[in-house]
């Protein structure tokens, strides 16, 4: 997802990553310090300010920096046990100094639980008890098929529909 702010010279860019690490033959989970080398690699001009701490059970990479023609960014990594969420901010001169802070402080991610809850999808078809740290994806009231739902879950539960 991406949000052009066209008259400050600005965007805001959200990608998702899921983690699948319950396909790995190893069933080692996802180690968030081999992301290290990447940022080097592929956050252009130079890094002014790297932090990592971890909140509500996840890891966050917080990063800044300023391209080759002064322009400045904010990139935060959100590593939780299911997927990589990051959030990237961009923009001319000091725009991203100026509105990182409302636009950063604003984000919020469920947490990790290990409580229960109902999940049915939005096109209905079927009802069914899960972890609550989930992530449903492609559940639209206007679905085509029941089948095109992929529900993702901590402990490895999967729902096949035939």
């Amino acid at each position: 997802i991406e949000s052009p702010d066209l008259a400050n010279g600005g965007y805001i860019k959200v990608k998702r990553l899921l983690l699948r690490d319950y396909l790995k033959k190893d069933n080692k989970p996802f180690d968030h310090k081999s992301l290290e080398r990447l940022f080097y690699e592929n956050i252009p001009g130079n890094i002014i300010d790297k932090k990592f701490y971890t909140q509500d059970g996840y890891s966050i990479y917080d990063i800044k920096n300023i391209t080759k023609t002064g322009n400045t960014q904010h990139y935060r990594y959100y590593i939780t046990p299911l997927e990589i969420i990051t959030v990237t901010m961009s923009g001319e001169g000091n725009y991203v100094r100026q509105f990182e802070n409302d636009v950063y402080n604003g984000i919020t991610i469920k947490p990790v639980s290990a409580a229960w809850k109902n999940v049915s999808p939005k096109r209905g078809g079927f009802s069914v008890e899960l972890p609550e740290y989930t992530i449903v994806y492609g559940d639209r009231e206007k679905a085509s098929n029941v089948a095109d739902i992929e529900i993702i879950k901590l402990n490895m539960f999967f729902i096949i529909l035939h």
